[in-house]
């Protein structure tokens, strides 16, 4: 990552900021992904890896430029990670988790895979990243973005979908017409705050303010695992916004290998902004997996 204010390497992509907030939650995780034997695991050392041994040597690297705010990316060692196959990793976690993430990096699962995963996890708070499936990568390994051809066959498996406006130009084009097909789906804004559709209706949340920006990088990851384990507990989606804001504005705060606030602290953010997140727990409350 090449941020405005340095330069440095370390762990990366959606399901490690999900697994890593989820760990900071309290909540246990697991990770099915392909992933390289330099993959710096000691970042999750709560998270159960699927598998337990490494399949390849190389792990993904994505090369992150920011400035004014826009990013460029760069992707390597990417080719070997097209073939991996979720399903048959499946039997390795539990059937019954209370919430299960589709969030690829990049657009190496179809609408298949994604049918037997819901499948699978039947009873399970779904939820759809689906930044990865509008990403290009051209002869030089530099991102672009593009279409997703099978975005219509598999939204309507979701109960929640979470993106950002700078992945998807018309994202909230998108965000109206795919929560008319049943999913909560929210829209993140960077320092303009979200918004969230509900049966085609749009509702907008004022960002936190944070007075120094470290990196950008997986915030709005941090923001659908917050709001995920939010959801879950109160069946609130006011409450779960602003939760998922404020861990979402802390994460702005640190680099990704010093992501270490906890839910308390959370919790203390967003009441010193006035925004009191209030997450008394449902009845038959459940660690998450």
């Amino acid at each position: 990552n090449e941020t405005e204010t340095g330069e440095y390497t370390g762990p990366g992509g959606s399901v490690f900021f999900m697994a890593k907030t989820f760990e900071n939650l309290g909540d246990s995780s697991t990770i099915i992904s392909p992933y390289g034997a330099d993959f710096p695991k000691k970042y999750l050392p709560q998270t159960l890896f699927v598998p337990s041994r490494p399949p390849f040597e190389k792990t993904l690297i994505f090369r992150n430029k920011y400035r004014g705010g826009k990013r460029e990316q760069v992707v390597e060692n990417y080719a070997q990670y097209l073939s991996f196959d979720w399903q048959e990793r499946l039997t390795s976690v539990a059937p019954d988790s209370d919430i299960v993430a589709v969030a690829p990096i990049l657009n190496n699962i179809d609408a298949g895979q994604i049918k037997a995963i819901k499948e699978f996890f039947q009873k399970s708070f779904f939820v759809l990243l689906p930044q990865g499936f509008y990403r290009q990568i051209d002869e030089n390994g530099n991102i672009k973005h593009g279409l997703w051809g099978e975005e219509g066959l598999v939204v309507g498996l979701f109960d929640f979908i979470s993106m950002s406006e700078d992945d998807l130009k018309d994202a909230d084009v998108r965000g109206e017409a795919w929560s008319k097909e049943g999913p909560l789906v929210a829209v993140t804004r960077a320092q303009n705050g979200a918004s969230l559709y509900h049966q085609g209706q749009r509702r907008d949340y004022p960002a936190f303010q944070v007075a120094e920006i470290v990196d950008p990088t997986g915030a709005g990851d941090v923001f659908a695992a917050a709001f995920s384990h939010a959801y879950q507990r109160t069946n609130q989606a006011e409450e779960a916004v602003n939760f998922a804001q404020a861990a979402a504005a802390l994460s702005l705060r640190q680099r990704s290998d010093q992501l270490q606030y906890n839910y308390q602290d959370i919790l203390n953010f967003a009441k010193s902004q006035k925004r009191g997140v209030n997450l008394c727990p449902v009845e038959k409350f459940r660690k998450r997996n």
